[in-house]
């Protein structure tokens, strides 16, 4: 159902995260009924504990503590009994004591002396002149065990036993994530693919605003892009303010009205489009481009009347906090911060976001932070239009 390699670092926080969140699950089942439920067992295979355990144990450059996802795991194996998920261990050394005293079985195959099974902990008095054949194993009670090798027609026969298929079905966030067909058109446009699960994550117009930040190329056109196109195929009127170098002038696009122009130019299209219908929405590209005084009574105006105001920015200190769009949208309840690092994040909401370690945070993809609660995801790119920053460009005015 889901494998990981020791040494791919997301693919094992992945994992780790994934049975964390069934056991969490599973335990709010418990609390909500009298009766307990009857889970589908899950079987956890860790073949090289201490492998795994030199992994997590060391603190990265960048300040994520491995060592919590090393106490998550061990976490998951003390509870994981209880709400049907087991763990078999594999390892050439004895673990910490911890983990030993959450494990109640322990085989210990052939070692090459007595010393090494007594440091795998079994009694003096059981392993003096102790010969085992391989695949042979001893307990701590001296009981003697040989393992089972099953052949090639026993591994087809539990194949054709199971009568499950695999529930859990994971993979990592994608490098690029076209926006699916928009025609099956929506009141919650599509955002992008949520990390863990790659289900779609959808933007809640209750909401009304989002901000977007992020250094050059990281996406925030893109996703703006995307967005408008979704608003454009709902029926909205779709309004675009850009500077001259935004991806969003390209003419394919057709947005209702837009500018892509310096700080006079956008001055005199917004006072001109001063009154708006019900269903506008509003994308601002590069709020820093033309983020001056001469613009900011007009804006106060336009954003007031907007049904969904969006606007992306490529730092949170290259806007002033002056600006009406910028702190209309700052004080909403929705953030997307794409390609930030842990230091960048913590400075533009004031808070520390636990980063999965492994997660690579490329262009499109970041951290949606929605009422405090922050999720990974892999944004959606337009359907049509200019994919990078070196398509054509074309200044446009509605």
């Amino acid at each position: 159902s889901l494998y990981a390699d020791g040494d791919d670092l997301e693919a094992t926080t992945r994992a780790i995260a994934l049975i964390e969140d069934e056991i969490t699950r599973r335990r709010s089942q418990i609390g909500a009924g009298d009766d307990v439920p009857n889970f589908d067992p899950i079987l956890i295979l860790i073949d090289g504990w201490d492998n795994l355990d030199d992994t997590l144990r060391p603190t990265t450059p960048g300040g994520a503590d491995l060592h919590v996802w090393l106490d998550k795991i061990e976490g998951l194996i003390a509870q994981g009994r209880q709400y049907g998920v087991y763990t078999v261990a594999a390892t050439s050394q004895l673990v910490r004591s911890k983990l030993l005293s959450a494990i109640p079985h322990r085989l210990v195959l052939r070692q090459s002396g007595e010393n090494e099974y007594r440091a795998l902990g079994l009694p003096t008095s059981l392993v003096k002149d102790l010969m085992l054949r391989p695949g042979q194993a001893i307990d701590p009670e001296g009981a003697l065990i040989q393992v089972a090798i099953p052949d090639e027609q026993g591994v087809k026969a539990i194949s054709n036993d199971r009568v499950k298929t695999s529930i859990t079905v994971t993979r990592p966030l994608p490098d690029e994530a076209p926006l699916p067909d928009i025609d099956d058109v929506t009141d919650h446009p599509l955002l992008g693919l949520l990390d863990l699960s790659n289900d779609s994550v959808r933007f809640d117009p209750a909401l009304r605003r989002m901000l977007i930040v992020g250094p050059a190329r990281s996406g925030k056109s893109s996703i703006l892009a995307a967005l408008g196109q979704q608003l454009l195929a709902r029926g909205n009127d779709v309004y675009v303010v850009g500077s001259e170098r935004s991806t969003l002038a390209d003419a394919s696009y057709g947005w209702t009205k837009s500018i892509f122009g310096d700080v006079g130019e956008v001055a005199t299209f917004v006072e001109e489009h001063s009154r708006l219908t019900p269903s506008t929405c509003l994308l601002f590209d590069d709020l820093e481009e033309y983020d001056q005084r001469d613009v900011y009574i007009h804006f106060e105006s336009l954003i007031g009347q907007a049904q969904l105001v969006f606007g992306a920015t490529a730092g949170m200190r290259r806007v002033s906090a002056q600006n009406p769009v910028f702190t209309h949208l700052k004080n909403g309840r929705a953030n997307l911060l794409l390609q930030m690092g842990q230091r960048d994040i913590t400075e533009a909401i004031g808070s520390r976001i636990d980063m999965r370690p492994g997660v690579e945070l490329s262009a499109g993809r970041g951290v949606l932070i929605v009422d405090r609660v922050a999720q990974i995801i892999h944004c959606y790119q337009p359907a049509s239009g200019p994919q990078s920053a070196d398509s054509s460009m074309k200044k446009a005015a509605g």
